[in-house]
């Protein structure tokens, strides 16, 4: 048997969002009680939860907006005069700020890039050429040296001390071309290479133990395969030369994409180059809110599938319901996922709805006896009151 081809593959973490619609996982988990009474008490506390973890975030966002209204680059200096502070004061507050806002791009599942993620980034022959400019004699390298000197973490690129970037999640970027440039050249190699093996010069100049790999193959990647594992994804290389040619699709696959963008506080000077131009995004509160609202969506998903495991399971340690509900995701969904158990339990435990024992085996209460619990929202009071207006309309 010949020697198997090495390729070239990268392995990739699995992202720990749950990469389904929170209205079709409540109405799937709500589908398997076989009683009605059961299923409406259910999805009862399913709203009672995001209504719940929805209102912590908000105490949240108004703490971190406050915050970022000192240091915003607009009107941040003169609200800080305003307030008389100390020295010590700002920089107190100014890592109250990176606290919250590092926090809230965790629970949204961003992660900060590390060294190794930053080399596979720069290795590659594609990039994303976003038109951003840092000029880093203007960014003050004390702010957040300070920061990670209290809240430490590994693997941290070189310019983590100027600026920090953010990643979440994956993606594959299919582009539609005729390629001919590299297809001339995959014709001319092969036909060289061809013409070398007939002719037998190949094995004059190379050797026979190493003709199979005479020549170098042009590094153009064009395709690649995913496979998954439990540990993560592996993605393979395939490079344009090892393609198998077939003919083009002839019929055009119809686009059905909506494409929304937003701007604002844009000068109607600046209106016809602020598509290319814009040198220094920004965060609004509208992006703020974004990121919020994405991760109590998130931790809601979790939640709910944390107690709908344990209420149909029984009993289970950490590592065993982590377990469970990754293999539900991949069963009932046909998705997989790093699932994050930890704050599930977390908030379940603030709801007072899951207890554990001293085996460290959680164990939740039956679906109506949690809804006691909760009791009421706000906005349960307010969907009623607003019922009751319309019905008094009519």
């Amino acid at each position: 048997m010949g020697k198997k081809k090495k390729k070239d593959v990268i392995r990739l973490e699995l992202e720990s969002v749950i990469p389904i619609l929170k209205n079709k996982l409540v109405s799937t988990l709500a589908d398997l009680f076989e009683q009605n009474s059961g299923r409406l008490e259910f999805l009862k506390l399913c709203q009672r939860v995001e209504y719940t973890i929805r209102a912590w975030y908000l105490l949240q966002f108004e703490d971190l907006m406050q915050l970022y209204a000192l240091f915003e680059p607009v009107y941040g200096a003169s609200k800080l005069n305003q307030q008389t502070l100390t020295p010590d004061d700002i920089d107190c507050l100014e890592q109250n700020f990176l606290y919250y806002l590092f926090e809230v791009m965790d629970k949204s599942n961003f992660k900060i890039i590390s060294v190794d993620e930053i080399e596979i980034a720069l290795s590659a022959q594609y990039r994303l050429n976003l038109p951003i400019v840092v000029d880093e004699s203007k960014l003050d390298r004390r702010l957040l040296t300070r920061y990670f000197a209290k809240h430490p973490q590994e693997n941290l690129p070189d310019f983590a001390n100027k600026y920090i970037i953010f990643r979440r999640g994956f993606g594959i970027d299919h582009t539609t071309a005729y390629f001919i440039k590299s297809k001339i050249d995959t014709i001319i190699w092969r036909i060289w290479k061809c013409l070398m093996t007939v002719t037998g010069i190949k094995w004059l100049i190379y050797g026979r133990s190493s003709g199979r790999r005479s020549m170098k193959e042009p590094e153009k990647p064009l395709e690649i395969s995913i496979a998954t594992e439990q540990d993560g994804l592996q993605v393979e290389r395939i490079r344009i030369e090892k393609l198998k040619l077939r003919r083009a699709k002839t019929k055009k696959e119809t686009e059905r994409n909506i494409y929304v963008k937003h701007f604002k506080n844009i000068p109607m000077a600046d209106m016809e180059i602020v598509l290319p131009e814009k040198k220094s995004p920004g965060l609004t509160p509208m992006d703020w809110t974004k990121f919020l609202v994405s991760a109590a969506i998130g931790l809601v998903k979790e939640v709910i599938i944390s107690f709908f495991m344990l209420l149909q399971k029984g009993k289970a340690t950490r590592q065993e319901l982590d377990q469970h509900c990754e293999e539900f995701i991949k069963q009932a969904f046909g998705e997989s996922c790093n699932f994050d158990v930890d704050d599930a339990i977390q908030k379940l435990q603030k709801l007072k709805i899951v207890s554990c024992d001293t085996l460290g085996r959680y164990a939740c209460v039956d679906v109506r006896h949690a809804n006691e619990i909760i009791g009421t929202t706000t906005e349960e009071v307010v969907i009623k009151a607003k019922q009751g207006d319309s019905s008094s309309a009519t």
